[in-house]
This record gives C-alpha cells, structure tokens and sequence, in this order.
C-alpha cells in the first residue's frame, strides 16, 4: 500500500507528499514545500485556480501546473520522435571466464536461445556505416558499446578488430565518438593497459570485496588479478572506468562496507548498485524494499562524504525514463545471430524484440515497425498512472516486460522495485526541495 504520496490532478503529474507538518508539491523537474492543504481541497483548487484569492499561493500553483504541463508535452514528443540510431552496441554471446550465480543470462533464466561468438565484423562495419548517416545529420556523438551475454573480452582479438574497423570508418568520417565497454574485470596486464588508452569509460562488474566477489561470482581459474588492482592499474594508464555491483540478499547488509571497499582499494569515483535481475524464489520480495533502502542510503551517504557518484538506474528523477529498451535510447544492439535486438536481455525472435536485420544482399535495414516498437516501448501501464515515478522509473525492467504483458489494471508489476523506487524517488525528492529546482 502506497503511504508516501498522493496524486492531486487529476490528468496531469502532480504529486502531494505529507512531510511533517507541511506537503511538498511535486512534478518531474519541481518541487515546493507549503503548508499542508488536504487532498481533496487540492485539487478542486486545481481545478478552479483562477478564482483563487492568495495571490501568493495562486502564482505558486500555477506555476506547478504550467511545469507539469511541460513536462506532459515533453514526454509526448519523446515517444513520437522517430528512431534516430546514436550508438551501437555489440553483443558478444555467452562465452565467459566467470559463473556468477545470478547471471541473467542463463536461458533457465531468461528462455533465451544460446547465442556464441561475437558479432560479424563486416556486420559491425555496415551498421556504423547506417548508424552515421542518422549522427551526421543530427550532429550527435556516435556511441560504441561493447557489451555481451556473457564476457566480450572473451573474444579479445575479434573485439580489437571490430574497434580498429570502427576507428577507422570514424576518422573517415570525422565523427565524435564515445568508447565504452562492460567487463568483469578478468583481465591480463596487455588488455588492462589497451583498455585503459582506448575506452572512454571502462565499467568494471565487480559486487565486493573478494569474499563477496568469489562467493557469487566464482571461476575455476585463480589466477585473476584481483579488482582492486585492475582498478588501480587503469589509473595508472590515466583510463576511466565506474564499477557496477549486482547486490543480492546475502550482500543487502554489506552495502556500506562494499562503497568503502570500491572507494578505499578500487579507487572508484562513480558507483551503480543494481538489485539482483531475475532470480526467482532468491530474489528481492516486496517486504525487503525498506531493507534494502536503508543500506542503499547509509552507502549513498558515506560515498557522499568522499565525492563518490553512487546510483541506481531503477529511477532518476534527473532525466524522464522508462524501461530499458535500446528503441528508447536510439541504440541499435548487434548479436552474433546477426540482427538487432531492443532488449540487453531477452534475445527473443518474435519481431517485438527485433529492431532490425540484413538482407540476402547483407543490406541492413530497421524493422519496418521500429518507430511503434519505440512507441511501445514509452506505454506507461494503468498501474503506474498514479505513480509518482510515472515518467522516470524503468517499471521493473526486466523483471516485467511490457512486451510481454498487456498494459491493463491486472497487471502487476515487480513489488519490491515499485517500493524501493517510490521510495527512493520521495527521499531524494524531500531532500531536493530545499533548491526548490532540478532540471528534468
């Protein structure tokens, strides 16, 4: 049951939230604290604001309508923009040097089909080819991910070509391009060192301290130089990375000493924390939202103490979001079976979850359907309308897909991500208030 705010419009996003004596009106991009006004009282005021006599209280109301306004209409034009491909992501398959007991990767899991290798260079090749027409012309900057199932370092050498390929056809072009790659770390001293001069931004999966690590992510193979050194050792390069930390409920306790460990032995600067994906019967239920709320807050705190961006990408109030999918982030995902996928997940066959494919020409073409899939991928389901995280929440992707299930009042999405984002979002936005405005 929702006990930490209040929807009081309404059509527009317009949220109350009791907070002492007072209330603090919210709308994606603003938030005031007034002296309370009940419910009901609101919003027939909404609904009749020009006959109000506070002037003073009439100017601020209005003001949080007309914000809101705004951001319903930036919203609408954000789901009817048409797919602009920005940056690719190459998908290795699921090839990896570790056995991390949560993967989401495991077709057990996910009922994914096993995909192996890494994608196709000259398919590599033809979509940077597509993709820079769309940057070109847009003045963008071309994004390259490399990203996989499994680990893509995996496939070192096919890695290595594909970016000397990509470089190549960039400087032809002159395009502005951003490198970055996901990795767990297990790297040798030639790959830590190429990485660290030619990523942008390494980000590093590691949950912990190696008793932690080991025991969730395990490998037969010991030999790994540890993170904390691999971290220390991309410094010295003068590369960048950012640590991402899968945290389970055998990890939840540990989160404070996990942030002390990334930014005391890794050297870290930047920290995402993601609850586990996926894990069934061992996952998060809906009771351990304050749980894990309360650790994620005490961490967040002391990351605070040192500078050290700690985040969460369930809910971002700093930018309208919806769930993961690559047609809401205009990026095009290549899998070794040669097509695009729309989710980072769920490498499905069915055409809502294939974003594009080559011909028998090897011509690549987008989904003839991809600016609905894009659409789709925006609906907001009946059970998030009056929810204060209704246009910045990824609506507990990927534990709920909206591709496959229908958008009605039944639908019930993952409890525990709906608390801890709510949660989440009324904290940050109480602690906001104070400056009144942040940028959405």
């Amino acid at each position: 049951m929702n006990n930490l705010f209040e929807k009081v419009h309404e059509n527009l996003p317009i949220f109350k939230i009791n907070h002492g004596s007072k209330m603090i009106l919210y709308t994606p991009g603003y938030s005031v604290e007034l002296n309370e006004i009940p419910k009901g009282e609101l919003k027939n005021i909404f609904q009749g604001i020009e006959k109000m006599e506070n002037s003073s209280l009439k100017k601020t109301l209005t003001f949080i309508l007309l914000k809101s306004q705004e951001v319903e209409k930036k919203w609408n034009d954000l789901l009817n923009l048409p797919f602009s491909p920005e940056c690719l992501t190459i998908q290795a398959g699921i090839e990896c040097n570790l056995n991390c007991s949560y993967c989401y990767s495991k077709d057990v899991r996910t009922n994914n089909k096993k995909l192996f290798g890494f994608p196709d260079i000259n398919s590599i090749k033809k979509i940077i080819e597509f993709i820079s027409h769309f940057v070109k012309s847009t003045e963008k900057r071309l994004t390259i991910v490399f990203h996989g199932s499994g680990e893509p370092t995996y496939h070192w050498d096919k890695l290595v070509e594909s970016y000397y390929s990509i470089s190549k056809i960039v400087a032809e072009k002159g395009l502005n391009v951003f490198y970055y790659i996901a990795t767990n770390g297990c790297l040798n001293d030639f790959q830590i060192e190429w990485l660290a001069k030619n990523m942008d931004l390494i980000g590093i999966s590691c949950d912990g301290p190696e008793a932690i690590q080991n025991k969730q992510c395990y490998s037969k193979k010991t030999t790994f130089i540890p993170i904390n050194e691999v971290c220390r050792r991309i410094l010295s390069f003068n590369g960048k990375f950012d640590i991402r930390a899968t945290i389970t409920k055998e990890s939840i306790s540990s989160l404070v000493d996990i942030t002390k460990y990334f930014i005391f032995d890794c050297k870290a600067t930047n920290i995402r924390i993601e609850p586990v994906y996926l894990a069934g019967d061992n996952g998060f239920k809906d009771e351990d939202a304050e749980i894990f709320f309360k650790h994620f807050v005490d961490a967040r705190n002391f990351a605070d103490q040192y500078h050290v961006g700690f985040n969460y990408s369930g809910v971002r109030l700093n930018e309208l979001h919806g769930p993961f999918c690559e047609s809401i982030r205009n990026t095009i995902r290549l899998t070794t079976n040669d097509v695009t996928q729309n989710c980072f997940c769920y490498m499905y066959n069915n055409e809502d979850f294939i974003t594009g494919s080559f011909n028998n020409e090897k011509i690549f073409n987008l989904s003839t359907e991809i600016d609905e899939i894009k659409k789709r991928s925006f609906l907001i389901p009946e059970s998030c309308s009056q929810c204060i995280n209704i246009y910045h929440c990824s609506r507990g992707c990927p534990e709920f897909c909206i591709f496959e299930k229908e958008t009605s009042k039944s639908v019930k999405l993952n409890t525990f991500r709906c608390r801890l984002n709510q949660l989440l979002a009324v904290e940050v936005i109480i602690n906001s208030t104070k400056n009144k405005v942040y940028e959405c």
